[in-house]
């Protein structure tokens, strides 16, 4: 499969020479206890960053889309987080070795800089992510999720617009801190509503300037 051509063409090129994997939907590519086996790049496909708490339920961090490298902490610092990263889909990865990966990079600004651009944007969904969760209600946290989701995932739709991650309750649910059951309640009261709708297995937003004024 041929590496994105948005890519610099120095990063490009690298990635070319790393080991192509294929991971099914559902499987682990990180787990917490275990040491990274290198750089990942996601080539196709979307990979999801979570923890468990000690109730057994998921946490849900961050998605990942192709185009983005992981994990970006351990790569800089070495410092493995308790976290796994699993494949949302059927995905498509390339890994290098993290020793390459920095050598590579040391010495082409241009790539630095790309990375950066990405490092930058993972802090931004970081935050974005916190201030979420600052809403007072379970209602507002929801509709400020979907309308994040939808600014990184959404494309356009006859209906409105739709978020192309295959995003389900329980991952809305597990990214706010509620249960599944609130968040059902929830985006099905929305769906009634009119302000989403679900085409298997993706959520379209049908009023985004109705839904945005619920906040």
């Amino acid at each position: 499969m041929p590496i994105n051509p948005h890519l610099p063409p120095p990063l490009k090129d690298f990635l070319s020479n790393g080991t192509h994997l294929s991971y099914s939907k559902g499987q682990i590519i990180i787990r917490p206890e275990d040491e990274p086996s290198g750089v990942f790049y996601i080539e196709s496909g979307y990979v999801k960053t979570y923890s468990i708490n000690k109730y057994g339920t998921q946490n849900l961090h961050l998605i990942r889309k192709a185009g983005e490298f992981f994990p970006f902490i351990w790569v800089f610092t070495k410092e493995n987080r308790d976290v796994y990263y699993e494949a949302m889909v059927d995905s498509v990865l390339y890994r290098v070795a993290r020793s390459e990966f920095l050598k590579f990079i040391e010495n082409d600004p241009v790539v630095m800089r790309y990375l950066l651009d990405q490092a930058v944007e993972m802090y931004r969904i970081h935050s974005e992510r916190l201030y979420n969760l600052q809403f007072p209600t379970a209602k507002e946290r929801v509709v400020y999720r979907l309308i994040t989701l939808s600014n990184r995932f959404g494309e356009k739709h006859k209906k409105g617009v739709r978020i192309c991650v295959p995003i389900r309750r329980s991952d809305i649910a597990a990214s706010l801190k509620m249960s599944r059951e609130t968040a059902t309640r929830i985006m099905s009261k929305l769906e009634k509503q009119g302000y989403i709708g679900f085409e298997k297995p993706y959520v379209l937003i049908l009023e985004m300037e109705k839904l945005k004024k619920l906040l």
